[in-house]
């Protein structure tokens, strides 16, 4: 699945080039080189994902495995806005799995660690 997401996100940086061509967007090599840095700095979600468990003292492999399935489906749904954008010669807004599911990762783990530290008083 790893394999899958890695061409997911070329293929997404490639189509982001090529709409911002079509669109006439500003593109530079830093404003690319932002967007490779923030792909590679979504790589770590699955394995903070992963060591968060540990903390918790959970097997949180599972939810590392849904983190790089998001991943997945997040790029997958950034290339089809891409595509979309292209076609129809403006830009197509696309959706944000990543902030949901950091958000529900975040708000689930403070909730377990409250009750941790509710349960050892």
């Amino acid at each position: 699945m790893a394999l899958f997401l890695f061409f997911a996100m070329m293929i997404d940086m490639f189509l982001g080039v090529v709409k911002g061509i079509i669109l006439h967007e500003k593109i530079s090599p830093r404003i690319f080189m932002f967007g490779f840095v923030t792909k590679l700095l979504l790589l770590i979600i699955p394995f903070t994902v992963s060591v968060l468990g540990i903390a918790l003292e959970m097997n949180f492999v599972w939810t590392a495995d849904l983190a790089v399935r998001i991943l997945l489906a997040n790029e997958c749904l950034s290339i089809l806005a891409n595509i979309l954008s292209v076609k129809n010669k403006k830009k197509v807004e696309n959706i944000d799995l990543i902030t949901i599911f950091i958000s529900w990762i975040r708000k689930t783990s403070v909730t377990v660690f409250e009750k941790m530290l509710n349960d050892k008083k």
